[in-house]
C-alpha cells in the first residue's frame, strides 16, 4: 500500500497495543486496506514519507468503513501480530468501493 500523494509506503499500527497490522485478502490476496476486536484500539494509518494521515471512506455513500475487497468481494482479514485481534473490513452502509484520501498531519 502506498500514499497517493508522495508514494511512500503506508504503515498501520494499533494505537493501544502498538502491534503492526498485517493485511491480506483471504480470497484473492488482492489490493486492500477499524478498530481492533481484542484491544479495541483505533487503527491509525500514516505515510512514513510525508507523514500524512490516511483516511478510509466509501466513494458511494461516504459511510464508515468496517471493509471488503473491491476486486473479488472476499472478506479482508486484518490482524495484529501483538494482540492478534482479527478485523473484518467492509462498508456497513452500502458495501461500495474503498478509496483513500491523504491529509497532511497537523504541525
Amino acid at each position: 500500500m502506498f500514499c497517493n500523494v508522495c508514494h511512500g509506503y503506508i504503515l498501520m499500527f494499533c494505537t493501544v497495543c502498538h502491534g503492526y497490522i498485517l493485511m491480506f485478502c483471504t480470497v484473492c490476496h488482492g489490493y486492500i486496506l477499524m478498530f481492533c476486536t481484542v484491544c479495541h484500539g483505533y487503527i491509525l494509518m500514516f505515510c512514513t514519507v510525508c507523514h500524512g494521515y490516511i483516511l478510509m471512506f466509501c466513494n458511494v455513500c461516504h459511510g464508515y468503513i468496517l471493509m471488503f475487497c473491491n476486486v473479488c468481494h472476499g472478506y479482508i482479514l486484518m490482524f495484529c501480530n501483538v494482540c492478534h485481534g482479527y478485523i473484518l473490513m467492509f462498508c456497513n452502509v452500502c458495501h461500495g468501493y474503498i478509496l483513500m484520501s491523504t491529509h497532511r498531519k497537523p504541525a
